[in-house]
């Protein structure tokens, strides 16, 4: 029996692994790092959309970037080599490469494979704080209400019911990504944390803690009377039956520990004690096999845009026989998608393609 998780299949997609079953149950993982018991959790919709997971194939590890390997099929059975270590262990994924290359589609793609229900997302910039992640409290929203005795607004259903005597902080808490994801599932969920290299120079720090003990604390609860369980908002996009969530206290304590994926531009070096938390994988750009399958699920399977297979091989073969195999072309999976389109279906020009696509390096199709 094989000890993965996940498992790369013989035309290169991802299959469930032998011990998917005991890691989705939540036996498969050290002690420390166990699924807790809790309340109910929520269930998840499993068939929700999740749009493209499906078609995304893992890219292998950067040439390179583990020792003397440079053969592709190593470092393609590495990366998944290095996920499943990630799922077994619990640890976030700590994804880097270059723009474009699939590193944040990698948790929708895990999503669909380990059936976890639609990803959550949390994108990153310059201004982005911890809370920003865990939950919103709007606390103008609070206030308006507050002032007022009678709502005149029947389309507000919401806030209609609410007399000022009955507003309580709750009912103005929407969870964030992070925090949603820290709910007690019935299964673990998939968060992306893309972009984390823009963010702050504490950001990473401020995760540690909680990415560690899978509980935070909802400040406004604490100043709220819980003698029953008082109900926030969950995102629109958290893929339960209920657009709301029940808490008996102001502390939100997970179940099963998420998956966590954060994407790298290498824009910043990172603290050692957040690195040491997070399995590294630094991806490559995709092997001409995958991209032959990447464009024909995408480019065949509807009826707008469709293209023979041997149009998709020559396209594929033209661009990675390029001299210059760093080439913008080649090393991202998003400007290859593009150029194949505009090649194939718009009629324009190799020149006038390239001049729009790359950045500002000139390269033969």
């Amino acid at each position: 029996m094989s000890w993965r998780v996940i498992e790369r299949g013989d035309e290169l997609q991802t299959l469930r692994g032998d011990r998917y079953e005991e890691w989705l149950e939540g036996k498969l993982s050290p002690p420390w790092r166990m699924a807790k018991a809790g309340d109910l959790p929520l269930k998840v919709d499993v068939n929700a959309d999740r749009g493209h997971g499906g078609v995304y194939l893992i890219p292998p590890l950067k040439k390179g970037a583990s020792g003397e390997r440079g053969d592709v099929k190593d470092r393609l059975s590495e990366v998944i080599d290095h996920i499943n270590f990630a799922l077994l262990l619990r640890r976030p994924i700590l994804v880097t490469g270059e723009p474009g290359i699939g590193k944040s589609t990698l948790a929708e793609h895990l999503a669909h494979v380990l059936d976890l229900g639609p990803p959550f997302k949390w994108s990153i910039n310059s201004e982005t704080v911890l809370k920003n992640g865990l939950y919103r409290y709007d606390a103008i929203s609070h206030l308006h209400c507050a002032q007022l005795d009678r709502l005149d607004d029947k389309s507000s259903e919401e806030l209609k019911v609410k007399s000022s005597g009955e507003l309580k902080a709750s009912d103005f808490i929407t969870l964030g990504p992070l925090g949603a994801a820290l709910l007690h599932w019935d299964r673990p969920r998939v968060l992306l944390i893309d972009e984390i290299d823009k963010s702050s120079y504490h950001l990473p720090n401020d995760l540690l803690n909680v990415l560690e003990e899978g509980s935070f604390e909802i400040e406004e609860l604490t100043r709220q009377v819980i003698d029953s369980p008082v109900e926030v908002k969950l995102p629109s996009y958290a893929s339960s039956s209920s657009k709301k969530v029940s808490l008996t206290s102001p502390e939100v304590s997970m179940g099963h520990p998420p998956v966590i994926i954060m994407t790298s531009n290498r824009e910043r070096e990172f603290p050692e004690a957040f690195l040491r938390r997070c399995v590294q994988i630094e991806l490559g750009r995709p092997t001409v096999e995958m991209m032959e399958q990447i464009i024909t699920k995408r480019f065949t399977e509807g009826d707008d845009v469709a293209y023979s297979l041997d149009e998709i091989k020559k396209a594929t073969a033209e661009l990675f026989a390029e001299e210059d195999q760093s080439a913008d072309l080649s090393e991202s999976t998003d400007v290859f998608l593009q150029s194949f389109f505009l090649r194939l279906s718009s009629g324009v020009s190799k020149e006038a393609a390239l001049k729009a696509l790359s950045r500002g390096k000139r390269h033969r199709f």
